[in-house]
C-alpha cells in the first residue's frame, strides 16, 4: 500500500469451528493525470475452500487429541438424537460422568507424562466396557461422559457403576510403574430427567458430586434431593459472599490444654456463622464453598484478623493455632498477609502456629513449602493437623520445619477399644519425642482417653472433655480458670 503499488492480499481461517475460509482483497489505486493517488478503492471476494468435511477443523473442533475421543462439543450433540428417539418411545439410557479420584495429585507425584498415559488408558476400558455405551467422550480434564442405552431404573445405573468399579479394579501400567486407581461415577436417567440436554448433563454432575462425598469409588444415580442441594448451596454462596463483605463471619476458639496439668496452652481458631436467614450454618457446609467460589482467600484474612485481635488480649505464653487451607498455601501472597495483619494487629507471631493438613500440603507440595518456609522464617510455628488421614509418605511431612503434629480424633476415638490404634499412637508420641516436635491429640472425650494419652507421655490435648468452642469474649475467663486451677 505505502508503494502505491496496485496489488491482491489473500487472508485465510477460521470462519467457524466448521469451516475454513479464504478472503481475496484487491486494492486498486485510481491516480491523477499527474501520477497522484486520488483514491483507493477495495474489491473483496471471499471462498469458502472447506466445509465439515476437513479433517484438520473437525477435530480441533470435536476431537480430543490425547484420548481420540469425542470432546464435550461433540457430545452434546450426540446426546441430542438420543434424547429424541427415547422421547419417541424409545428405550430409557442414561447420562454417565466418571471421574478418577484424586486425579490431580496423581499426576503431582508420578508426573504430567504419566497422568497422560493413565487417562489413555482408562478411555480404553471404558470404551470396551460394555456394548450399550454408545456414546464416550472427554468430558473434561478429568472426567468422561457416556450415555448408556437401556438403563430405565436407579438399579440398573448403579449395577453399570459398579461394572466401572470391577474395570478400575486392574492395575494400571506406565512405563514400569503399576498404578491403582479408582473413580466415582454419576448417572442422570432419560425419561426420568428434564429432555434438555445441558439439564441432563447438569444432573449427572450432581450425581457425579453426590458420590464423590462419600469417598473414593462410589457410584451415584440423580434424584431430586441432589437438586434441592444444589439451591441451598446456591444459597449459601450468596449468602456467604454478603457475609464476608459484611465480616459476619466470626472466630470462636477451643482450648488446647497441657495433659500433665490441665493448663491452657492456646487455642484453636474456627470460623462460626449465623445468617439472618439461613440460621446457623455448619463450617462444613460454607469452607467448602468458600473453597469452590474463590472466597477462600477473603474468609481467611478476615477470620484472621478478628482471631489475632483476641489473642492479643491473651497471656503472652497462651498461642494461636490457625489453619490455612491448600488454595491458601498456594497462593504466594499468604505470608506476607499473615504478618501484615498481625503487624497491624500489635500481635506477636512467634505466638502463632499455622495448622496445615496432610491433604493440604500434598495437593501442591512445592507451593505449600515455599509459604511454609517463609512462614516459620518469621518465627511462625508449624502444625500437622489431622496426621493419620492424608495418603502421603511421613518422609515427606518431615522435609518441612514441623513444631507439632496433630493426632486426629478419628485415632482418638479407638484409642481405648483397638490395640491396633493403641500401638500406632503410642508409636507417634514416641515418635514425635525422638524428633522433639510437641504432639497434640484431638477429640479427647473422657477420662479413659486422657489417661491412655498421659501414659503415653502426650504433650497437649484438645476435645470436649475440656470445653467445647467458646465465643472470643469468654476466652480470657476460660485462661482464667484453667491456669489458677
Amino acid at each position: 500500500i505505502l508503494t502505491g503499488n496496485d496489488m491482491l492480499v489473500q487472508f485465510a481461517g477460521l470462519a467457524a469451528v466448521t469451516s475454513l475460509f479464504a478472503t481475496y482483497l484487491i486494492i486498486r489505486n485510481f491516480r491523477t493525470f499527474a501520477g497522484a493517488i486520488l483514491a483507493r478503492n477495495r474489491l473483496e471476494d471471499e471462498k469458502r475452500v472447506s466445509s465439515r468435511a476437513n479433517d484438520a477443523v473437525y477435530r480441533l473442533a470435536y476431537i480430543d487429541p490425547l484420548t481420540d475421543l469425542p470432546n464435550y462439543r461433540k457430545f452434546v450433540q450426540l446426546l441430542r438424537p438420543a434424547v429424541q428417539a427415547a422421547g419417541k418411545g424409545g428405550p430409557g439410557f442414561a447420562v454417565g460422568l466418571v471421574e478418577i479420584d484424586n486425579f490431580k495429585r496423581l499426576e503431582h507425584v508420578y508426573g504430567v507424562m504419566t497422568g497422560q498415559t493413565l487417562m489413555r488408558q482408562m478411555a480404553q476400558r471404558l470404551d470396551t466396557l460394555d456394548k450399550n455405551v454408545t456414546a464416550l467422550a472427554r468430558y473434561n480434564e478429568t472426567r468422561f461422559a457416556l450415555i448408556v442405552e437401556n438403563i430405565e431404573n436407579v438399579g440398573q445405573a448403579a449395577e453399570f457403576g459398579e461394572k466401572i468399579n470391577m474395570a478400575m479394579r486392574r492395575e494400571f501400567v506406565a512405563g514400569k510403574k503399576h498404578i491403582s486407581l479408582t473413580a466415582c461415577s454419576g448417572f442422570a436417567l432419560f425419561p426420568y430427567s428434564d429432555a434438555d440436554p445441558d439439564r441432563l448433563i447438569a444432573r449427572a454432575r450432581l450425581a457425579l458430586k453426590g458420590a464423590q462425598k462419600k469417598g473414593h469409588g462410589n457410584v451415584g444415580v440423580f434424584n431430586i434431593t441432589y437438586e434441592l442441594a444444589q439451591q441451598r448451596r446456591l444459597q449459601v454462596e450468596k449468602a456467604l459472599r454478603a457475609a464476608i463483605a459484611g465480616n459476619a463471619i466470626e472466630a470462636w476458639f477451643q482450648p488446647v490444654v497441657r495433659i500433665k496439668d490441665g493448663t491452657i496452652a492456646g487455642f484453636e481458631s474456627l470460623a462460626r456463622w449465623h445468617d439472618p436467614e439461613l440460621g446457623f450454618v455448619p463450617p462444613s457446609e460454607f469452607i467448602g464453598i468458600a473453597e469452590d467460589n474463590g472466597l477462600i482467600y477473603d474468609l481467611t484474612l478476615l477470620l484472621f484478623k478478628k482471631s489475632v485481635r483476641t489473642a492479643r488480649t491473651w497471656p503472652s505464653d497462651v498461642r494461636l493455632f490457625f489453619n490455612l487451607s491448600a488454595k491458601m498455601l498456594a497462593r504466594q501472597e499468604t505470608a506476607q498477609a499473615i504478618f501484615d495483619i498481625a503487624d497491624e494487629a500489635g500481635f506477636d507471631v512467634e505466638r502463632l502456629d499455622i495448622e496445615l493438613t496432610e491433604t493440604a500440603i500434598s495437593q501442591d507440595m512445592e507451593s505449600a513449602r515455599d509459604t511454609v518456609m517463609c512462614l516459620r522464617a518469621g518465627g511462625i510455628g508449624i502444625a500437622l493437623d489431622d496426621f493419620g488421614t492424608g495418603y502421603s509418605g511421613l518422609s515427606q511431612f518431615l522435609e518441612f520445619p514441623l513444631d507439632k503434629i496433630k493426632i486426629d480424633k478419628r485415632f482418638t476415638d479407638k484409642i481405648c477399644t483397638d490395640q491396633k490404634v493403641y500401638d500406632i499412637v503410642r508409636s507417634v508420641i514416641d515418635m514425635c519425642e525422638s524428633l522433639d516436635i510437641q504432639c497434640v491429640t484431638e477429640g479427647i472425650e473422657d477420662l479413659e482417653q486422657l489417661g491412655v494419652l498421659a501414659d503415653f507421655g502426650c504433650s497437649l490435648g484438645q476435645g470436649y472433655l475440656f470445653s467445647k468452642p467458646v465465643p472470643a469474649e469468654k476466652t480470657v475467663r476460660r485462661i482464667g480458670h484453667a491456669n489458677a486451677a
